[in-house]
């Protein structure tokens, strides 16, 4: 079986979730559900970095990689440009929560239909990402980390033998 094509031409990882094939269609449809509601609301506020409501170019690529894109930066551009003119949105304003509900929703080709355990699965990979670290004690009190290695150890050594 060969891999899915994005309109601008960058190839789905091979392994990648499917999102928009036929296999990742449910036999029952999910749509309108409550909980499916609330797991597309949730991954879009996960890709929406500057907390404006749209998702720009680099924001939608975020969600497009998890479902198997893996073009370039200029594929992803060239297909954010398509994307948002099959459907009368200016990319350089972005996509809004309802046209990304409408798109993970959508069957057709024009569509990036996700079932809710893809949705899922793609909330716990960006949650990783998301992530941060957890601080060190000298970060949590605005100390810098002393530096560890033979100048510290021969520093200590030497205020000993003083």
């Amino acid at each position: 079986e060969l891999p899915a094509v994005h309109a601008a031409g960058g190839e789905v990882a091979p392994g990648a979730p499917q999102c928009g094939s036929s296999a990742a269609v449910p036999a029952v449809a999910e749509e309108g559900s409550a909980p499916r509601a609330r797991l597309i609301s949730e991954v879009f506020e996960r890709c929406d970095k500057d907390l404006d409501g749209r998702l720009t170019v680099l924001e939608m690529r975020v969600f497009a990689e998890q479902t198997g894109f893996d073009g370039n930066e200029g594929d992803w551009a060239e297909e954010f440009a398509v994307l948002c003119s099959e459907h009368g949105v200016d990319a350089s304003t972005g996509i809004g929560p309802e046209l990304f509900a409408r798109l993970v929703d959508d069957e057709s080709d024009i569509g990036q239909y996700c079932s809710d355990e893809e949705l899922k699965g793609i909330l716990t990979k960006l949650a990783k990402k998301d992530r941060p670290s957890v601080p060190t004690a000298f970060e949590q009190v605005g100390e810098q980390r002393p530096k560890v290695g033979k100048s510290v150890y021969e520093g200590s050594v030497m205020a000993i033998q003083a």
